[in-house]
């Protein structure tokens, strides 16, 4: 499936996705900079980041620096609201992509998963993305 959307992406703009995470990349490090306290800056970075890895994967290549990154900017995120259980769900699917790429430590990345997802569904019981990551989990 991600193998056909690549292969869409690149067909459709006829460029390297890489040059528009790229882009985004720079724009979230900018907002960043500006406002580092604004949890959705850094979950929106750890999307971004965590696209690239699903698009170097699918090549072929290694996505573990960008998982990674992304996975900082969840935790980041979650340091500034750790009440706010909804910002487990972008690190819960940052682990299940890492996982799925054949990361380290798989089982452990599911496990940690598996918990972002419970915690987001303890705080809305109908979160569809909740259900369906954990479900996935």
């Amino acid at each position: 499936m991600l193998h056909r959307r690549v292969a869409e992406w690149e067909a459709r703009n006829g460029q390297d996705p890489r040059e528009s995470f790229g882009r985004s990349l720079s724009d979230c490090d900018e907002t960043i900079r500006l406002s580092p306290g604004v949890p959705l800056f850094h979950t929106n970075r750890a999307i971004a980041r965590r696209m690239l890895g699903d698009w170097l994967v699918a090549r072929g290549e290694d996505g573990t620096g960008s998982y990674l990154g992304a996975l900082s900017d969840c935790d980041q995120a979650i340091e500034f609201e750790p009440g706010n259980k909804r910002l487990r769900i972008p690190r819960g699917n940052t682990l299940l992509a890492f996982a799925a790429s054949g990361g380290a430590g798989r089982e452990q990345l599911l496990t940690r998963a598996l918990a972002d997802f419970d915690a987001a569904i303890e705080a809305d019981p109908r979160s569809l993305a909740s259900l369906t990551g954990r479900a996935v989990a």
